[in-house]
């Protein structure tokens, strides 16, 4: 800085400081809001953030949207245009020399006026926009004005104007009035929000996530991206890159602190402007980000300040942890295919978990506690990773925050799912301010482990076969889809691609998910040889549980089966007339096409089918558990030929029949305390095909381990008829065939419906325990059970209820006041005077809860 003005500017920050005036400060745009449709009608009270279905149901203006078939008399909102409005006070940022006005959300063709001045218009609902405001502001009364224009009717002039009719399977445009006229793929919107086979339509409109101002002086620090660069020899190799916008040029000064300990001191010279600094330090010893599972999922307290004349002008905190996170494509030996899979801090591991949609129809609706309770959830039921699918939304920072802690791995869909996009200037230009804003937003996350560029596009469009003429493109001419091939590959393998390795470069790119790689064409290689897949045989294709067996894919990302939610749920949206699979209630809320009959049909594969609407969903759900549970066991035990199995799907946007294993009320289903046995770090996996029982022993443990494997033949009362034991060892990260067993020889003149073999797994830390059965539930000669609990109280308003039979209960489910998905445990086989005890939260005491419990078994379906 020149001599002349630095005694000036001394001048004025000291005299600042003694003002009171901060260097760098934010102020929240959320209360006084109003807002009605676009001039019509009177202003009503909004909420910010908020979506105009939301305000409109809070003023009573329409009724609850997922109540009954409300769904279809509220297609009329996303036709009309709404506008926002509130008045502020910006006193203290007057004195300011920049003042920015910082939209994080704007849902999505929104025009913006501060104090009657056009300041933004905004056509992306994921991308957040600074603009200068410094000039319009006033100290009282600043009038902010958004209108909302119709998300259809806009998509309706796009359509039009692109020409190209798209295809997008999921925009269900007969319930929004517009017959065949798709306009989902047109708009940069949440997709699902045009309905799905798990979701309703609601095409909402509103500040969905907030606004507010940030004032600085002087310079302050836009952004930063640290990265773990390698490990080794104790030792972490770190890179900062620190964004700063300076007001002036001359002399500042960097510091980064870890935990309180001083990585980085820096003298740097600054232009006015962006300016972007890196630094490379080291860690000594670090305390490494594990997944769940794994080890800790240590968070570092990061600080990084920015000075100028030894005061501090601007500090960002954060989190972060200390890892590397790679996607690892394996080429066999043999050259049979290509493996897939996570390796952190140079261990490949198993990737356990499930896919997640958004966990509302009307995103602000989602609060902190809701989405910690799934997340918890998440880290309970053994999961380590968390597919974050591409039809939905790129999630608030919290979400992301939420896995950090928890060591959540997080693959990230890019926002696109399920339909073709156009390929013109304006639309790519869209998607790379969208990727930018995104990849630079969810960088600094250790629990980000993948970029993907969409959900399902390549597998349905077949870029790498432009003269296929099925599915998707038979829906085209031969001149049309070279447009939309081009418009593919310059999305996917162009812009996504070079934004992740620009502004991310230590996150791994997939492009499609599921796809066997680029430029591979699925025919001349088997799918389940190569990339990840998506196994739709077992529900779509109506296959069996066994078929699992037949496809040891490389990496499952999505595979499922349906059930209803519990009838605490269904009560939500229903009334007692409506309890029928087939009233016209239910269907509304059964979104995947043959649904119902579909769950009928693998209920009467395996089990009885239930006379009554209660037992229908149980058994619904006991159902899905078997199956899911079946498929992540087979998927396990291929191990390291398989990598990964992550389910369809953890939770619902609104209470319907769907693939979650936890409902819209957080209620969960019996798939969800399932897949916590099936996720064990340490398992138990039988394999019967045929007259052979292989047994399995699956480790996802860094280390050897040893122990005991226990086999006990039993009846359904308990007598036991045959037990051995012996000795196992299984290596670390690993799938182990411990022993096989010849099923005629241990059954002999023994009745294989009668009888279930208890296979256990013991060893220094814990124990890992599966009941076998010899045939189809159906088949198997099963009785009622008595039921006796002991209720205790085990503080914290939770209670400790212990379970004993008399005999074999298979996938019994205890209630209490009618709901079964709040316990620890639950729809669990419970052989002959086992106890078991599991724990709920409730304000009952335990006399009260006593009167309170009910279940109900398999058996009550005979």
């Amino acid at each position: 800085m020149k001599s002349s003005v630095y005694p000036t500017f001394l001048f004025l920050l000291f005299a600042m400081v003694a003002s009171g005036v901060k260097a760098h400060e934010r102020q929240d745009i959320c209360t006084g809001w109003m807002f009605r449709q676009v001039n019509i009608g009177e202003w009503l009270p909004a909420s910010v953030p908020g979506t105009v279905h939301t305000d409109l149901l809070a003023n009573g203006k329409i009724p609850e949207p997922f109540y009954r078939m409300n769904e279809t008399e509220l297609q009329w909102v996303d036709k009309l245009d709404w506008e926002y409005k509130t008045v502020f006070d910006a006193e203290d940022f007057t004195v300011m020399s920049h003042v920015d006005m910082v939209f994080d959300g704007l849902d999505t063709y929104a025009e913006v006026y501060l104090n009657g001045k056009l300041i933004l218009k905004n056509d992306n609902m994921f991308v957040g926009h600074r603009v200068d405001v410094s000039s319009i502001l006033t100290p009282h009364g600043n009038e902010l004005r958004i209108i909302f224009k119709s998300p259809i009717v806009e998509g309706l002039k796009l359509r039009s104007e692109y020409g190209i009719q798209l295809s997008a399977n999921q925009d269900n445009s007969l319930t929004g009035g517009l017959g065949d006229a798709v306009t989902a793929p047109y708009n940069r919107k949440a997709q699902y929000h045009w309905g799905w086979d798990w979701g309703p339509r609601f095409v909402t409109s509103g500040i969905w996530r907030p606004i507010y101002l940030d004032g600085w002086n002087d310079g302050r620090l836009s952004d930063h991206y640290l990265r773990t660069v390698g490990i080794g020899n104790k030792k972490a190799y770190m890179e900062a890159e620190i964004g700063v916008e300076a007001d002036s040029p001359g002399e500042y000064e960097v510091e980064i602190f870890m935990d309180d300990k001083k990585m980085v001191e820096d003298k740097i010279s600054l232009h006015a402007g962006n300016n972007v600094i890196k630094k490379d330090f080291i860690v000594k010893s670090p305390n490494l980000w594990y997944p769940n599972g794994q080890g800790q999922a240590y968070l570092y307290d990061v600080k990084i300040v920015l000075k100028k004349d030894g005061i501090a002008i601007d500090t960002d905190i954060m989190k972060t942890g200390v890892r590397t996170v790679r996607l690892v494509h394996r080429e066999d030996p043999d050259g049979r295919g290509c493996g897939f899979a996570f390796e952190v801090n140079g261990n490949e591991l198993f990737a356990k978990g499930a896919n997640w949609i958004p966990a509302d129809s009307f995103l602000p609706d989602i609060t902190y506690e809701r989405m910690e309770s799934l997340l918890s959830g998440v880290v309970e039921a053994n999961m380590n990773m968390i597919r974050v699918w591409g039809g939905g939304i790129y999630e608030d920072d919290r979400f992301y925050d939420i896995c950090d802690s928890l060591g959540i791995l997080v693959w990230q869909d890019f926002a696109f799912a399920c339909s073709n996009l156009p390929g013109n200037e304006e639309f790519l230009e869209n998607v790379k301010k969208e990727a930018e804003y995104n990849v630079v937003r969810l960088r600094n996350h250790p629990s980000l482990a993948l970029f993907c560029g969409n959900n399902e596009i390549e597998s349905m469009w077949k870029p790498w076969n432009g003269v296929m003429q099925k599915g998707m493109k038979g829906k085209y001419s031969e001149s049309e889809i070279k447009i939309l091939d081009k418009a593919y590959k310059d999305i996917f393998h162009s812009i996504l691609p070079e934004t992740v390795k620009k502004y991310a470069s230590s996150t791994s790119y997939w492009h499609s998910s599921p796809s066997p790689g680029a430029g591979v064409i699925l025919g001349a290689v088997p799918s389940t040889d190569y990339g990840d897949v998506h196994n739709w045989q077992n529900w779509h294709g109506s296959k069996p549980f066994e078929y699992f067996d037949d496809v040891p894919s490389r990496f499952v990302s999505e595979f499922g089966f349906q059930s209803f939610p519990e009838l605490a749920t269904v009560k939500s949206y229903a009334e007692d007339e409506d309890h029928d699979i087939y009233s016209p209630v239910m269907a509304a809320h059964q979104r995947g096409k043959g649904g119902n009959e579909r769950i009928k049909y693998y209920i009467d594969l395996y089990y009885h089918m239930p006379e009554d609407f209660e037992g229908m969903l149980y058994m619904s759900q006991v159902m899905q558990a078997d199956g899911v549970c079946y498929g992540i066991r087979s998927y396990r035990r291929n191990m390291p030929w398989c990598m990964g199995a992550l389910y369809w799907q953890l939770n619902d946007c609104w209470p319907v029949a769907s693939w979650s294993s936890i409902d819209y009320y957080g209620r969960k289903k019996a798939l969800h305390y399932a897949v916590e046995k099936a996720f064990e770090n340490v398992l138990v996996s039988p394999y019967l095909h045929n007259d052979t029982l292989d047994l399995y022993v699956v480790s996802d443990l860094r280390k050897d381990i040893a122990g005991t494997t226990d086999l006990i033949l039993m009846d359904f009362n308990g007598n036991i008829l045959k037990k051995k034991s012996f000795s196992s060892k299984v290596r670390a990260s690993s799938s182990e065939l411990v022993r096989t067993v010849d099923i005629n020889g241990i059954l002999s003149g023994i009745d294989r419906k009668n009888v279930v073999l208890k296979c256990s797994f013991t060893y220094k830390d814990g124990m890992s325990e599966v009941l076998q059965y010899f045939d189809y539930v159906k088949n198997l000669k099963l009785s009622k059970p008595e039921i006796t609990f002991d209720v205790a109280d085990a503080g914290d308003n939770r209670l400790a209820v212990t379970v004993v039979s008399d005999r074999l209960a298979k996938n019994i489910a205890i209630y209490l006041d009618g709901e079964a998905g709040k316990f620890s445990d639950n729809y669990f086989d419970l052989l002959p005077n086992e106890r078991r005890t599991i724990e709920i939260e409730t304000e009952l005491s335990a006399e009260e809860a006593l009167k309170h419990l009910t279940y109900r078994s398999v058996a009550d379906t005979y």
